[in-house]
């Protein structure tokens, strides 16, 4: 995919900072949606099993119900799945342009597995929703189980592929957290058997059913659902099933998160990152919380509030993995800051629109510094015969001070930050040091 690659154009900090919201914003949604249908195609899979078992019809209305209330748009999974990923891929393509690292192959790829599983899940919606679909055919035995096999095909279809594409991407995650620590060959291989891609996939997979649940409950309850009045005659089988699936997964998260936080590179670790785990323990507190109320007091009407906070769960994990990204990729980004700023002076000066003339020493030392500052007298700071020449064998510490003004001395103020660039911080230090040779 070099064409992703290679023609990407350098940023600005306020573009990379724009950049940045967009990928959480995509993440965000991305993982909650692909997590809501591939949760729901599992539980509705496992409903139509058991009215095959059963023989109750009622399991094969609620397994139809899960899958609608999964993909209730044919257009769903492009607007919430593929164009999300497609965001993802671009921010990280600019992101890691200065890097030896390349991700547009594998997300590439990946948008193709999700794209298909998207359009058979789609299928297996439709097996189960037309009655006659293959009224073609002669003789209800054999109609029935052609619409059975057709079924079946698409949603374990569909199901290996929502696996193996939330698995390469979560591993893509993850491995790019290790962007300045790895060998550029971040083949699709590397990824697959990365124990960290495994841990990372555990949570997502746990997380799915979880939020999975709690979605087709708001759904079931949101007043528009026919089902929910089939349920309430059945004494709230669904619910309650609904109900157990989310706690059930909620239960190994916490240990999962741990897994996943221990397991992440030292070099993408930050306080923002650890700031996030206070939100996200908190989250899984309380989703807890509220599914023991709706279990064990009937209280139902705390079916919101948790799935709102599953929401809010899975967009502080997003947020916390750009943390730990942004971390990683810090000597990439100043790279990329370092290629804007001289593509820009390139350009200003190919087109001619302004070319500013670099100051000298002395230039600096008359608009800067002559204001405070004599060689010889003290007027608001002290003179430069009493600080300079301290600085004759540590050039180094004096354009730290200069670019990091700090309180020195009682006896006068702090330095005022001038506010200089690193070349006038050259160009100053040089000037000064030139009158004590």
């Amino acid at each position: 995919m070099d064409i992703f690659d290679n023609n990407t154009l350098s940023q600005s900090f306020m573009n990379l900072e724009l950049l940045k919201i967009v990928l959480f914003i995509s993440n965000s949604v991305l993982f909650s949606y692909v997590g809501i249908a591939f949760g729901t195609l599992v539980l509705s899979l496992t409903m139509k099993g058991k009215s095959t078992v059963a023989k109750d019809p009622f399991y094969f209305e609620f397994s139809r119900y899960l899958v609608s209330s999964g993909i209730f748009k044919k257009t769903a999974g492009i607007i919430f799945g593929v164009a999300p990923l497609l965001a993802s891929m671009f921010v990280y393509t600019i992101l890691l342009q200065t890097s030896e690292f390349s991700v547009s192959a594998d997300f590439y790829f990946t948008m193709w597995l999700l794209i298909a599983a998207f359009v058979l899940l789609y299928v297996y919606r439709i097996s189960l929703n037309t009655k006659e679909v293959l009224s073609v055919y002669s003789g209800k035995e054999n109609n029935e189980s052609l619409k059975n096999k057709l079924s079946n095909l698409s949603a374990f279809s569909a199901l290996a592929l929502f696996l193996l594409s939330m698995y390469i991407l979560v591993g893509e995650n993850m491995y790019i957290m290790t962007v300045n620590s790895r060998p550029a060959n971040n083949s699709l291989l590397n990824i697959l058997f990365d124990n960290n891609t495994l841990i990372e996939f555990s949570f997502f997979f746990s997380f799915a059913f979880m939020f999975a649940a709690l979605f087709s409950l708001v759904d079931l309850f949101n007043g528009g659902s026919k089902f929910a009045a089939r349920d309430a005659e059945r004494g709230g089988t669904a619910k309650r099933f609904l109900i157990k699936t989310a706690m059930i997964f909620v239960l190994f998260l916490p240990a999962l998160y741990f897994i996943k936080v221990i397991s992440v590179p030292k070099e993408a670790l930050s306080s923002s990152f650890f700031g996030t785990v206070i939100f996200i323990m908190f989250l899984l507190f309380m989703i807890s919380v509220y599914l023991y109320y709706m279990y064990k007091e009937e209280k139902i009407e705390f079916r919101g509030a948790a799935f709102y906070a599953g929401l809010l769960l899975i967009s502080f994990i997003a947020l916390q993995n750009e943390f730990a990204f942004n971390t990683a990729n810090a000597l990439n980004e100043k790279a990329l800051l370092e290629k804007y700023n001289a593509d820009k002076i390139e350009m200003e000066e190919a087109i001619g629109i302004f070319s500013i003339p670099k100051l000298t020493g002395e230039d600096i030392f008359k608009a800067k510094c002559s204001a405070c500052h004599t060689f010889e007298t003290k007027l608001v700071g002290p003179p430069y015969n009493e600080t300079v020449p301290k600085y004759k064998e540590d050039i180094a510490g004096l354009k730290d001070f200069i670019a990091h003004p700090r309180k020195i001395r009682e006896d006068f103020p702090i330095m005022p930050d001038q506010g200089l660039k690193p070349e006038e911080v050259d160009s100053i230090a040089a000037y000064l040091l030139s009158h004590f040779k």
